[in-house]
């Protein structure tokens, strides 16, 4: 075994995110940049976009644009021959046409989260196993050049680690790695087709949630908002399963572990995760399971029909239920989609409703004090349901009225005991941190402490703001379910389903 994959190994057996400095990283990534640039590396920019860019354009790699993305080939390990990395890049470029055709249909701003922006897609064939690094020294220099400030990934988020080296595929906020040879992506054709544009789709919908609006993000959104630009480009959901399978699958429901105790012991909530949902898990099984939620033709309808037939249980889908027990399932998942499905549809929204994904794609404005300045996640999803009184009431409450809620006096005669009592008077979390910028006389200690209430009490603010719009949604949802017991396969029936649902959201 070569030195280089010693320490590759260390690092997966460490399972650790690599830090700037680190010599394996710098190894690998090196190694890349004396294949790529040669005696040009000399003079080639610090780590950054512009030494991505240039590492990408050398003849290391064959590229081809599509739309707003930039897709490359790796010409090594499993692809050192350069016609079989153009051949993959053919495959790749057409079956991302139709993520590129939607991306600049449906983002066409000049600027914005996802509007403006070009996206590169770097593939590579890469068996660690057997010592072909490719995929890693690709995803070490990209460690590296997000330490560098590429994307903003890090330094919140992991690049090179156990996770990412053996992953199928890992992205940053612009640039999605995908390994072709690894075990889940050894069906090639159809990766090619479908696999690596739900993957870039996934991304975008994470970008749009995460890095505009401010909060926390249900599950039932995160993936119901990935599945429903799935279907959109390729007609089903990439995550489903496929009938003809000698595989069963299954899937665990998803729970948040450590919000309420968030002040007291200033512990932080889970970290975020910005990486595709979590598979369904695959067992050996001699039949299929009959599992009606992950059947992947049925996703093309919502699961519509099922999901009309389960209104009438002792417990109907219900997302206010989803956010209260933060207790998520596949039908969880199934009926976001259907969600999700009606809301971003373009037929019956009133003039004054707002899009939901141009909502999404704006780039706020820095503020001071180190808080995002975008909106409340919350606000944002409500005005695109037309409204909810019942969240105004809720945005209208000042840090005390939530800290009451969230049943936390102690914090509020922190505040007071540290000269931090206007900040109780304040509704917005961009107004309380902007208060706290401009107060000077804290130590960083204490500066940081009411920083992290601040923050903390915006997330649980926001975790009962979700059940409001849950339930809001849950109402619209069952009087479409009920309009229409199947998916409304025609112009009329679907107008007159999605008049039901709006119908609803306005009550």
């Amino acid at each position: 075994m070569s030195l280089r994959m010693v320490m590759l190994v260390l690092m997966a057996a460490l399972a650790l995110p690599a830090r700037a400095g680190d010599q394996a990283v710098d190894r690998l990534a090196g190694a890349l940049l004396d294949s790529a640039l040669g005696e040009a590396r000399a003079a080639a920019p610090a780590p950054g976009r512009a030494l991505f860019g240039q590492v990408l354009a050398s003849p290391a790699f064959v590229g081809q644009a599509v739309g707003p993305l930039d897709v490359f080939v790796r010409v090594a390990d499993g692809l050192r021959k350069p016609r079989d990395a153009r051949r993959t890049l053919e495959q790749a470029v057409q079956g991302l046409q139709p993520a590129a055709d939607f991306l600049g249909t449906r983002f066409a701003r000049p600027s914005g989260q996802v509007s403006g922006r070009r996206y590169a897609v770097v593939l590579l064939s890469s068996d660690i196993d057997r010592e072909q690094l490719a995929f890693s020294e690709v995803l070490a220099l990209l460690d590296a050049c997000e330490d560098g400030g590429f994307s903003g990934w890090k330094p919140d988020l992991p690049v090179f680690c156990a996770a990412n080296v053996r992953a199928p595929a890992c992205n940053t906020w612009e640039v999605l790695l995908v390994n072709l040879a690894h075990p889940e992506a050894r069906d090639g054709k159809a990766w090619l087709a479908h696999g690596i544009g739900y993957r870039l789709l996934n991304a975008v919908a994470n970008r749009l949630l995460a890095c505009g609006a401010f909060g926390p993000v249900p599950p039932w959104l995160q993936q119901g908002l990935a599945d429903e630009l799935d279907i959109a480009v390729h007609g089903q959901a990439w995550v489903a399963g496929a009938e003809s399978s000698e595989y069963s699958w299954s899937q665990g429901g998803w729970r948040s572990v450590g919000w309420e105790g968030f002040l007291p012991q200033g512990a932080a909530p889970p970290p975020p995760v910005y990486q595709p949902p979590p598979p369904m898990s695959v067992k050996a099984q001699k039949h299929v399971s009959d599992d009606g939620w992950i059947v992947r033709a049925d996703s093309a309808t919502r699961h519509w029909s099922r999901l009309a037939a389960d209104l009438p249980s002792a417990e109907p889908p219900s997302l206010r239920r989803a956010a209260a027990a933060r207790d998520y399932t596949p039908r969880d998942r199934a009926y976001g989609r259907l969600v999700l499905h009606l809301l971003l549809q373009p037929q019956g929204r009133p003039a004054d409703v707002p899009d939901l994904l141009e909502s999404l794609d704006v780039r706020p404005p820095p503020v001071p004090g180190g808080i995002r300045a975008g909106e409340a996640l919350t606000v944002v999803v409500a005005r695109a349901l037309g409204g909810v009184p019942e969240l105004d009431a809720l945005e209208a409450e000042t840090l005390e009225q939530q800290l009451v809620a969230a049943r936390r006096p102690e914090v509020i005669d922190a505040l007071r005991q540290s000269g931090a009592a206007p900040l109780l008077a304040l509704r917005d979390h961009r107004e309380q941190s902007g208060w706290l910028y401009h107060q000077m006389q804290y130590d960083a200690r204490t500066r940081q402490r009411i920083f992290d209430i601040i923050v903390q009490s915006e997330q649980v603010q926001q975790l009962r703001e979700w059940e409001v719009l849950g339930a809001a949604l849950d109402r619209a949802a069952a009087a479409t379910l009920g309009c229409s017991k199947s998916y409304p396969k025609d112009e009329t029936r679907l107008a007159e389903a999605l008049a039901a649902f709006r119908d609803a959201l306005a009550r």
